[in-house]
């Protein structure tokens, strides 16, 4: 006979009608709310097969956290590629979605203080993450509900001060936000937050536990799932609190795991990371569920680190390759190969930002990024006021095939035109006697395409001058 925990129970609420509202919703809703039960002093020992999962995965962050610390494009750190990728499959999981050029953009022109977009709220969850592993992620200080606290109010905080901190209302998960009946699940009422969030972190800060550290992640960020405490952003927040449990107990140190694209893989993997945080949702939990939750996370964690070793070596490849293509057309005393390194640590960058970095003049800074346009070692977007933002495609291209998120919208204006040669002869249909020659516009139209009159043309572009 398997053993069995307390991990919460139901708890009979109502939630008042709306007297100003239509009919059907002035009448007070009666419904069914879940308190999950404290876990501080939880007692669980996983099955040995869980156990070797577990030992598995770990053995392979280990690998990887290795690997990234050995890497000469330094883009496995903390403002690297990495970051970007798990902050956009959080972001991804919640549907928000944007083309990975424009969140490169807000990144490096810190778009997200001016307005709000789905690229910045996107920009947000990835600074989350950073702000996740600086503040939570250190072994030396204890988790704190405080800190947790401050990690969403930072994701949040371009947006109301109604959705920043604990939450003080209802909500649920799914279904009619009119009626908790049809939710798929009902979090604890708001007066439950706080001394469940205590509990929760006096769970993460054990020191007497022989509970491996992915297994404590993996019942940390489920219970915080269970929880809800806040009104909006617990699902990227409770991933950015993997990231920093995995820092804080040790199993990485130079690397960020991107989990996330795990979980946002498939319909099977989401349903199965579903399916993994209902297992600690019932009055009595058997430690086969513990161990399903276990399992899953076990899994998510192996393919995050085989998925990001994969993004390192091709990165260094694609590193490699900007700087042979550098070192070997432009001259030693251009600042063109300190800026690789820059791109390659920040993925985008304006002229003032490079200028900054290097101490080099802007002059110079422009036309090092000329010759590296002309080469096709970067690209470039518009970043309105802030000048243009130079990033290379073959590092940025990483992040759209580990996140499935298009690399440039294709009607864009602001995207860099394709180069079409000034003695190129072009014919422009007939009827004109003659064909033409010298520099188009070449900007892209939405019918496919490029414009065809002469290059700084006023008026509209079209397809035949």
């Amino acid at each position: 006979m398997g053993h069995y925990v307390d991990m919460g129970h139901y708890v009979d609420m109502v939630r008042p009608g709306d007297p100003y509202g239509p009919r059907a919703r002035r009448r007070d809703t009666p419904y069914r709310a879940f308190v999950p039960d404290l876990i501080a002093h939880l007692d669980y020992a996983p099955s040995r097969a869980t156990s070797a999962n577990v030992t598995a995965a770990a053995e392979q962050t280990a690998r990887l956290d290795a690997r990234a610390e050995g890497s000469p494009a330094r883009i496995t750190r903390l403002l690297g590629l990495l970051c970007r990728s798990e902050g956009v499959g959080s972001s991804t999981i919640e549907g928000y979605r944007a083309p990975v050029a424009k969140i490169v953009v807000a990144s490096a022109t810190q778009d997200s203080r001016h307005h709000l977009s789905t690229s910045s709220i996107i920009l947000d969850g990835i600074h989350a993450v950073q702000t996740a592993l600086e503040s939570l992620g250190r072994h030396d200080r204890l988790l704190t509900p405080t800190a947790i606290e401050a990690v969403q109010r930072d994701l949040m905080r371009h947006h109301g001060e109604q959705l920043q901190g604990y939450r003080t209302d209802h909500v649920q998960i799914g279904g009619d936000q009119a009626d908790p009946n049809t939710a798929d699940f009902v979090p604890p009422p708001a007066g439950e937050v706080a001394r469940l969030m205590e509990d929760l972190c006096a769970f993460a800060n054990r020191t007497d536990s022989e509970l491996h550290p992915l297994a404590r992640a993996a019942i940390v960020h489920a219970q915080f799932e269970t929880i809800h405490p806040f009104p909006d952003g617990n699902g990227r927040t409770g991933r950015t609190l993997i990231q920093a449990m995995l820092r804080r107990e040790g199993v990485m140190e130079h690397v960020i795991l991107p989990v996330s694209l795990a979980i946002a893989h498939s319909p099977d993997t989401m349903n199965a990371y579903v399916r993994a945080l209902n297992a600690l949702r019932g009055d009595r939990v058997a430690d086969t569920d513990l161990d399903l939750l276990v399992d899953t996370f076990s899994a998510f964690v192996s393919d995050a680190a085989g998925r990001a070793m994969r993004m390192i070596d091709h990165a260094d490849r694609a590193y490699d390759q900007l700087v042979a293509t550098v070192e070997s057309n432009i001259r030693a005393d251009s600042c063109a190969r300190e800026l690789v390194d820059l791109i390659a640590s920040r993925v985008g960058l304006t002229v003032t930002a490079a200028a900054e970095e290097t101490g080099r003049d802007t002059q110079a800074i422009r036309h090092a990024f000329a010759r590296m346009s002309e080469l096709n070692v970067v690209d470039s977007r518009s970043g309105g006021r802030y000048g243009r933002v130079y990033f290379a495609p073959s590092l940025v291209e990483l992040i759209e095939e580990a996140t499935g998120a298009p690399l440039i919208d294709a009607d864009d204006p602001s995207r860099t035109p394709p180069t079409v040669s000034a003695a190129a002869t072009i014919a422009v249909g007939p009827g004109r006697g003659r064909p033409r020659t010298g520099d188009r516009c070449a900007k892209p139209l939405r019918t496919e395409g490029i414009c065809l009159r002469v290059a700084g043309h006023r008026g509209g572009c079209r397809r035949t001058p």
